[in-house]
């Protein structure tokens, strides 16, 4: 079936507050109440990471952000013989930065490549 057709067409009844929350959410996301419970109910049934679009430029930026320090450490491991070191211990601090460097890179990846895999939300 493609998804991208909703035929579908539920009707359920909530309480106030409920609704004023759903309301408020829909309205900060710019999305109108009937996206944003379909939002929400793919982020219930979804066993990966469901994220906003702006959560995900987010995690994005972080990546190159990471990616551009760990560049840098390369850079002063690579030149290491034209620094004066003082301290016996930094370039096995550095390597042990450098591998989690890699590994938060590699979590934040998977977090942002993630939402291919969530039911998109379709129509306003």
């Amino acid at each position: 079936m493609d998804r991208d057709y909703l035929s579908v067409n539920m009707r359920f009844n909530v309480d106030e507050v409920t609704y004023d929350k759903i309301s408020e959410s829909a309205k900060k996301h710019g999305w109108t109440l009937s996206k944003e419970i379909r939002f929400r109910l793919n982020q219930t049934l979804s066993r990966e990471p469901v994220m906003l679009e702006n959560e995900i430029r987010e995690l994005r930026k972080t990546g190159n952000e990471i990616v551009r320090i760990g560049q840098n450490i390369y850079y002063l491991i690579a030149q290491r013989q034209l620094l004066p070191v003082n301290d016996k211990n930094m370039w096995e601090d550095i390597k042990k930065l450098n591998a989690l460097i890699e590994d938060v890179k590699g979590k934040v990846n998977y977090l942002a490549d993630a939402r291919a895999n969530i039911l998109p939300v379709k129509r306003g």
